[in-house]
């Protein structure tokens, strides 16, 4: 009765370790990093956006989210490992959104145009930055370690899906 148990045992180890394991992607060789800056309360202070924290002048974050200029629009991807799994550009229009939340770990794809000849972009949010320093945007804080939010966020453009 014993060896029934123990074979049971060790054949449940063996089909665990032979589990299906999604496949690595990696990440495109033309991939760019930045570190992108909420760009909220420096709108409100001085009302402009800083390109050196957007990505191509068009997409940037405000108040958590992305947001794009020249009718830029957004679609969640989900949680992923890396920017090689945004992998399919979504033909639903209905699952385009004007601004999406900034997520840690998650992928998104973004398009900018019109319906005629959109250009995509593919994106992944690889962490949370350091921050970035008010005095780089002229702005004295009232707290001297106060630093404005920021993203650093792997991008890819063109993106052309496969």
């Amino acid at each position: 009765m014993k060896h029934p148990i123990l074979i049971l045992a060790i054949f449940t180890a063996a089909l665990a370790g032979c589990k299906d394991s999604e496949p690595k992607l990696s990440e495109p060789s033309d991939t760019k990093e930045i570190e992108m800056v909420d760009f909220k309360t420096i709108i409100d202070y001085i009302g402009i956006i800083d390109d050196k924290y957007t990505i191509d002048s068009t997409i940037y974050i405000s108040n958590g989210n992305f947001e794009g200029k020249n009718s830029t629009q957004f679609y969640i991807v989900g949680k992923i490992n890396n920017l090689g799994y945004v992998t399919k550009i979504p033909n639903n229009n209905t699952e385009w959104e004007s601004s999406v939340a900034v997520k840690v770990g998650y992928g998104y794809v973004a398009r900018t145009g019109f319906s005629l000849k959109y250009n995509y972009y593919r994106f992944f949010v690889a962490k949370k930055g350091q921050g970035i320093d008010p005095m780089e945007f002229g702005m004295i804080p009232n707290d001297p370690y106060f630093k404005f939010p920021s993203y650093i966020v792997r991008y890819q453009f063109p993106f052309i899906a496969e």
